[in-house]
């Protein structure tokens, strides 16, 4: 929806007004529908993986909420139209358009949040593409800038694939911009990033391309993700799906779709060989799929309470083992005492019916 009002504001609003009509027809508090914004989905991304890692606050036996004590883990979403990047730092923020508070718990959460659109897997591939040849692909509203002066739309293009791992890296790194930066670091295309901090999630596409990639080369360590990526490249589709073993329509784009996920995690991000390993392909978290609308229902509800809970700290892990063995032993004596009572009662039948 964010690329539509983009290229079309007008049909956005249309479709917004017809969901609002729709909605306002149930008998429900219906409030207005919008479009959220990047940094609100990256934020909420963030906010559902921490939720669901408990890494905010944890029900406990005692029937209270309490503080686990535990970091929370950076969020990295790769969809089909855009890609987030969200982190807690205490760096002060050198673009207050790539900032977050959230207050969760009675604690304040300072993010560092930002959405690339047109960055996503899908439309990336179409940015390839249309870098690299003329055809209907620029009807995309992510690869105007490409658009010729006379194009034909309904051009037939045949793509033959060469396998050149080399030339598929300088023609993913074309589609970043790394050169102009007005802050003290950015990721790309003049986005402002504090340093990295912490561990990460990767999810969605990530996870989904991972998976791909580690199925057919065996390769899981994300030291190893260039020499992954090469092999997939030197890779026929025939020899793919033979390895796969199953159909999968995404196996054609893996090699772009992987290289374009080494550009972005190292290169745009800045994610070294000391800090790959911090970061984890999931599907999901606790048991649960990840994604935005959790996080983003979660901050607009009353289940997450706003007091603190400084007061509610987590019972040291030695005293809830004592508390474990005190509370096994009295259920033991208590079974006890039911057997004896048994035994008793038994006996003193037994009398009778002598």
């Amino acid at each position: 929806m964010r690329l539509l009002e983009k290229v079309n504001p007008s049909e956005s609003k249309r479709i917004l007004k017809e969901v609002g009509d729709k909605l306002n027809s149930y008998p429900f508090n219906f409030n207005g529908s919008t479009i959220l914004s990047g940094q609100e989905e990256g934020a909420y991304g963030w906010v559902t993986v921490n939720y669901l890692l408990e890494n905010f606050a944890k029900y406990g036996f005692v029937g209270r909420w309490l503080s686990p004590g535990k970091d929370t883990i950076g969020a990295l979403d790769l969809g089909g139209a855009s890609t987030q990047i969200t982190f807690q730092t205490q760096v002060k923020p050198e673009n207050n358009d790539t900032s977050m508070t959230l207050t969760l718990y009675g604690q304040k959460y300072h993010l560092y949040t930002h959405s690339f659109l047109c960055y996503g897997k899908d439309q990336v591939l179409l940015k390839l593409m249309a870098s690299l040849i003329p055809a209907d692909v620029f009807g995309s509203p992510c690869t105007e800038q490409y658009k010729p002066k006379n194009l034909e739309l309904l051009k037939n293009i045949t793509l033959q694939g060469t396998g050149d791992y080399p030339k598929c890296v300088q023609a993913v790194q074309q589609v970043f911009s790394f050169d102009s930066c007005s802050y003290s670091k950015c990721s790309f295309d003049g986005v402002y990033q504090p340093h990295l901090s912490g561990k990460f999630m990767a999810f969605s596409a990530f996870y989904y391309t991972s998976v791909n990639v580690r199925k057919l080369t065996n390769i899981s360590d994300p030291l190893r993700l260039k020499e992954a990526n090469q092999r997939v490249c030197n890779m026929t589709l025939q020899q793919m799906t033979t390895i796969y073993k199953s159909p999968n329509k995404f196996l054609k784009d893996t090699c772009a779709g992987s290289i374009y996920i080494q550009v972005l995690l190292t290169q745009a991000y800045g994610f070294s060989n000391s800090t790959l390993p911090m970061i984890s392909f999931e599907k999901k978290a606790g048991g649960a799929s990840v994604g935005w609308t959790l996080g983003y229902m979660l901050s607009f509800t009353s289940h997450l309470p706003q007091e603190s809970i400084s007061v509610l700290k987590a019972i040291p892990s030695v005293d809830w083992s004592g508390l474990v063995i005190v509370f096994s032993a009295l259920i033991l004596m208590a079974l006890i005492q039911l057997w004896l009572l048994y035994r008793k009662n038994k006996a003193k039948m037994d009398v009778d019916v002598i």
